[in-house]
C-alpha cells in the first residue's frame, strides 16, 4: 500500500465545518459548505473569515468519511 493509497476518504455534503473567526476572535463558527469549497478557487489571500487554501486544516476521519473539518488559529 503506497501513501496515496492510505490518503483516500469521503467528505460527505454534511460534513461539519469550523473555521475560525477571524473579524471578531470569538473563537470558532459553523461553516457553509458551499462558500467554504469556493474559497480554496482563490487566488489571491482573501479580506474574509472563508481562508480555503491559505489556512491549515484539521479533518476527524472515522471508517474512511470526515467528519469533521476545523481550522487551525494562527496567531
Amino acid at each position: 500500500m503506497t501513501t496515496r493509497d492510505r490518503a483516500r476518504w469521503s467528505c460527505p455534503p454534511d460534513v461539519t465545518i469550523r473555521l475560525v473567526d477571524w473579524g471578531h476572535s470569538t473563537g470558532l463558527f459553523s461553516a457553509d459548505p458551499g462558500r467554504f469549497q469556493q474559497s480554496f478557487a482563490l487566488d489571491d489571500y482573501p479580506l474574509g473569515t472563508y481562508k480555503g487554501k491559505f489556512s491549515p486544516y484539521w479533518l476527524t476521519i472515522k471508517d474512511g468519511v470526515v467528519v469533521t473539518i476545523e481550522e487551525q488559529y494562527q496567531p
